[in-house]
């Protein structure tokens, strides 16, 4: 099964139980890389090896979290990200994908939620 099918496998069980988009931790164990999809669709695999650094900003109305790959820069935006970027650090993270317009209106108001991906890379930002 390749990866992406393998991500879009578990995130049609993890919507199954009535969640919505954001990320999964739920292993609680090391990854070996990151599945990243944006709102558009895209689809990154990040491998954890090649991340210099990450960081997380909380600013008044606006959570970030950036990441920093050896060829891409990575900028995670939402809401009650925290928890989330506790789970990077510890490279617990399987997959994330930033949310839709559908599921914007079934948001859960106390679940970290994305609602942007931006992947850059290196040298054309």
């Amino acid at each position: 099964m390749s990866l992406a099918e393998n991500v879009q496998k578990k995130l049609e069980a993890y919507r199954a139980d009535g969640s919505h988009c954001h990320a999964s931790g739920l292993h609680r164990q090391k990854r070996t890389s990151l599945a990243i999809i944006t709102r558009d669709g895209r689809r990154w695999n990040m491998p954890w090896a090649h991340l210099f650094f990450s960081y997380f900003d909380a600013q008044p109305g606006a959570e970030n979290i950036h990441l920093s790959y050896r060829t891409h820069e990575v900028t995670v935006e939402g809401e009650h990200l925290q928890e989330l970027a506790a789970e990077i650090e510890r490279s617990e993270v399987e997959w994330m994908q930033a949310c839709t317009e559908a599921s914007d209106r079934a948001h859960d108001s106390g679940r970290p939620f994305i609602t942007k991906i931006t992947v850059s890379e290196k040298g054309k930002l």
